[in-house]
């Protein structure tokens, strides 16, 4: 499973949220408090699945961890898998204190920022040596975007532009 749909608690953002593997969501929750993030669902059980939080952070990106059950894997997101999450993209008010923050959080650190145009700076992120996002600046509301892996876009494209065309 990589994806999900739940009614949303109050002060979230409605969109997509992704999740993130953690040893310790009690833990992580109260240090993401701690660092500024606010906790919207506290750390709580899913039958069947693990323990997770959904927080906001201090820029107003939301975010959820999970404590996958001892044996699980919290494999959603795979660069090595089509279907799963290959890349997440933060834009953000103030990317270089949501890199901090990150860092501070998951132990993320910028390996390197690209310019891109005249206004942009894309500041990739890694996780044990793996490159694996990015922040960036963005004046509207802050959020991340996750890319999924596919062995082709054209063809995961395919289904839709049939669809389209049966209208």
């Amino acid at each position: 499973m990589v994806a999900g749909m739940m009614a949303a608690e109050a002060g979230m953002p409605l969109g997509w949220t992704f999740y993130i593997a953690v040893e310790d969501t009690d833990a992580l929750a109260a240090k993401a408090a701690e660092l500024g993030a606010k906790v919207i669902v506290p750390p709580t059980d899913i039958p069947d699945t693990g323990r997770f939080s959904i927080l906001i952070d201090p820029q107003g990106a939301a975010l959820a961890v999970l404590q996958p059950l001892t044996g699980g894997s919290g494999g959603a997101f795979d660069q090595k898998k089509s279907g799963h999450g290959n890349w997440h993209d933060l834009a953000s008010l103030d990317a270089q204190a949501a890199a901090g923050f990150y860092g501070a959080l998951f132990g993320c650190t910028v390996t390197r920022s690209v310019p891109m145009g005249s206004d942009m700076t894309y500041h990739i992120s890694a996780t044990q040596g793996q490159d694996i996002g990015g922040f960036f600046n963005a004046s509207g509301a802050p959020g991340w975007c996750v890319y999924f892996g596919t062995p082709s876009a054209k063809a995961a494209g395919a289904p839709r532009s049939r669809a389209r065309a049966d209208r």
